[in-house]
């Protein structure tokens, strides 16, 4: 894990100080694997057919070990300890090279700025939010998009457009702090109400985004705290106004030897609306161990479990339960093998209960829509074989 963590450091996932030098470069993160999943729903339920039909399936997916992108991005030296930056960075599908996102170009980072060595570093455009990017250093999975709950620990609104965005360090501390004018986190799957569109005139508030983290890591010991909120404006469970989706996490993690780490965190997170709906209100807890027993093989285990205090069906899909609902829970576990400081072989593997992997389909406000639960079931099981290749 460590060498992957050096891996999303390279390939701009992960913001950290450089010396500025003029360059410009193009990277990227290619990835794909034969995946099988037990308990799968066909499709969305609907009112013509509730009850779709479930089975195993086994395909080629894209993305399990790291997400799949591409980007450019570029330092120009203007001296006495400044640079200018920028990054272009677009997600793509191994399996039909289709892009991540039919809507936008370059969906994952678009932004320019400054970095100062005495100052620190402001950018502004389409970025990653502060929590998210602390979370980052506390992933047991390090953000392996197949099966961890990534939008249940961040948000949907992970990514912001129309960002401000800061970040100092001094020493072992990094603070982080950023501003969204409209954050532009839009609806997948048609499933609401994940709402949230640009800047509103005559509304400052409406689909706006802000947060901050502050995080101490001096290279063997790390723990950070964070708030997050976004204030999307949507037309569900009777409202018409602007909500107030906020979440706030604090996240520690430890190495108790060069080859062995222990990390874990808590997210208190409550998505709500003007008149007083509440979506979603939950305690996520997570806790892993990243272990490399042999040189070029890094193991990696991890459990998250989600206290759910309430969940709203705002949409078709979503789980029924508006009280005392099942809390949901699920182990991963990740095995890979480094051919190289470029390319590995890995397997992912996934046991969920309650909910669907990465806690699918629970809530339209929380978790992925990839995966979703079979008509009865209340388990799912998930494996892949795959390959990463880092350029």
């Amino acid at each position: 894990m460590k060498k992957l963590l050096m891996a999303l450091v390279a390939t701009g996932m992960i913001g950290g100080a450089a010396n500025a030098q003029s360059s410009v470069t193009l990277y990227g993160v290619v990835d794909a694997n034969v995946e099988y999943v037990n308990s799968m729903r066909s499709a969305l339920p609907t009112a013509a057919n509730p009850n779709p039909a479930s089975g195993s399936v086994l395909r080629l997916s894209s993305g399990g070990f790291a997400s799949n992108r591409w980007g450019i991005r570029g330092v120009e030296d203007l001296g006495g300890g400044l640079a200018g930056i920028f990054v272009i960075e677009a997600g793509f599908n191994t399996d039909n090279g289709a892009s991540a996102n039919a809507t936008r170009t370059y969906d994952r980072a678009t932004y320019v700025g400054l970095r100062s060595n005495a100052w620190g570093q402001l950018t502004f455009g389409r970025q990653y939010t502060s929590m998210f990017l602390m979370l980052g250093n506390y992933s047991p999975t390090v953000y392996a998009p197949q099966y961890e709950p990534i939008t249940f620990m961040a948000g949907l609104n992970l990514r912001e457009d129309n960002m401000v965005h800061y970040t100092a360090k001094l020493g072992a501390v990094t603070g982080r702090a950023h501003l969204s004018f409209g954050t532009g986190v839009f609806c997948t799957g048609g499933v609401s109400p994940c709402a949230g569109s640009g800047e509103t005139p005559g509304s400052f508030r409406a689909n706006m985004g802000y947060g901050g983290t502050i995080e101490y890591n001096d290279g063997k010991l790390g723990v950070g705290i964070g708030y997050d909120e976004y204030d999307p404006t949507a037309s569900v469970l009777g409202d018409s106004g602007i909500g107030r989706f906020r979440k706030a996490t604090v996240a520690a993690g430890y190495n108790i030897m060069p080859t062995l780490r222990v990390q874990g965190g808590y997210r208190w997170g409550r998505n709500a609306f003007s008149n007083g709906a509440v979506a979603l209100r939950d305690n996520l807890y997570w806790v892993g161990v990243n272990y490399t027993p042999i040189a070029n093989v890094d193991l990696t285990l991890a459990y998250y479990y989600d206290d759910l205090k309430g969940v709203q069906p705002t949409a078709t899909g979503a789980t029924a339960v508006s009280t005392n609902p099942a809390n949901p829970y699920q182990i991963s576990f990740m095995a890979a093998y480094n051919l190289s400081k470029r390319t590995n072989v890995y397997l992912s593997t996934a046991w969920s209960k309650h909910a669907a992997l990465a806690f699918g389909g629970l809530a339209a406000t929380g978790g992925t829509n990839t995966y979703l639960l079979g008509a009865g079931k209340d388990s799912q099981f998930g494996a892949a074989l795959g390959i990463r290749h880092i350029f």
